[in-house]
C-alpha cells in the first residue's frame, strides 16, 4: 500500500512538473471588434490557437479586433517575472496598407502595451515601428517609438517585484529597466488587438500572416534575463 502511495506520489509531481504555463484561454470581445460587412462572427477571418491569435492580408476587407484573457491570470510571487511576445507581419507596405495591433499585460490596469505596425508607403518614412507606451501608474509616461523594418518581432518583457521596475528586450537586445511601478503584482489581464486592411486585389502582401502570440512558459522564453527570474507561474528560466 505504501509502495503505491508513493509512486502516486511521484506520477503526481511529475505531472506539476511538466504542466505547462499558460495564461488562460483567449476570446474575441464583440463589443470592441469591427465586423466587416458580410461577415458576422469575427471567429470567421480571426484564428486563435492557445495563445496565438492569426488573420491574414485579406483584399477589400478592414478588420479590428480585441482579443483577450477570460479571466485574470494569477502570477507567481518571485523577485522577478518574465514572459515574451511575438509579432510577425508583412513590411513595407504598399500605399495606405496597413498591418497593426498591439500586445499588453495589465495588472491592476498598470502595465506597458507593445506595438509594432506596419503602414504603406503613404506613412513614408514611418512605414514600419516597433513602438511602447504605458497604461495605468506606470512612470514615465511616455511613448516611445523606433524605425523596425523586421517581419518578426519578438520582445520579452521583465517585472523586477522588489525594485518596482520593468525591463524589456526587443530581437534579443535588452533595453534594460526603463519603467517603473508601485503596486506588487498579483493577476495579470493579457490582450491582443489586430488592426489590418486597405489591401487592394492586386497586392503583393495578399495572403501574409499578420499574428500575435504571448509566451508564458519558461521552456519557450528564449531571451536571457536577470538572475533569479521566473515565469509568471513561477518556475525558473
Amino acid at each position: 500500500m505504501k509502495k503505491n502511495i508513493l509512486i502516486l506520489s511521484l506520477l503526481i509531481i511529475s505531472v506539476q512538473s511538466w504542466a505547462e504555463c499558460k495564461i488562460g484561454d483567449l476570446e474575441i470581445d464583440p463589443s470592441a471588434s469591427q465586423t466587416p460587412e458580410g461577415t458576422p462572427n469575427p471567429s470567421n477571418y480571426i484564428t486563435i490557437t492557445g495563445q496565438k491569435v492569426l488573420t491574414k492580408a485579406l483584399a477589400n476587407i478592414n478588420i479590428g479586433t480585441l482579443i483577450k484573457t477570460k479571466t485574470d491570470t494569477n502570477i507567481a510571487q518571485s523577485n522577478v517575472i518574465a514572459f515574451e511576445y511575438i509579432f510577425k507581419k508583412p513590411i513595407n507596405l504598399n500605399s495606405n496598407e496597413l498591418a497593426s495591433g498591439f500586445i499588453t499585460g495589465t495588472s491592476n490596469y498598470d502595465g506597458i502595451v507593445f506595438a509594432a505596425p506596419s503602414f504603406g508607403s503613404a506613412y513614408g518614412s514611418q512605414q514600419n515601428l516597433f513602438m511602447s507606451s504605458i497604461s495605468g501608474n506606470i512612470t514615465p509616461n511616455q511613448t516611445q517609438k523606433e524605425v523596425l523594418a523586421n517581419e518578426t518581432v519578438r520582445v520579452g518583457i521583465y517585472y523586477n517585484q522588489i525594485s518596482k521596475k520593468i525591463g524589456y528586450i526587443v530581437n534579443g537586445v535588452d533595453r534594460g529597466y526603463t519603467w517603473s511601478y508601485t503596486t506588487p503584482l498579483s493577476k495579470m489581464k493579457f490582450g491582443i488587438a489586430i488592426e489590418e486592411g486597405f489591401y487592394t486585389s492586386n497586392s503583393s502582401s495578399l495572403g501574409k500572416e499578420i499574428s500575435y502570440e504571448i509566451i508564458s512558459d519558461h521552456s519557450k522564453l528564449q531571451f536571457t534575463y536577470p538572475t533569479g527570474t521566473t515565469d509568471i507561474c513561477g518556475t525558473p528560466l
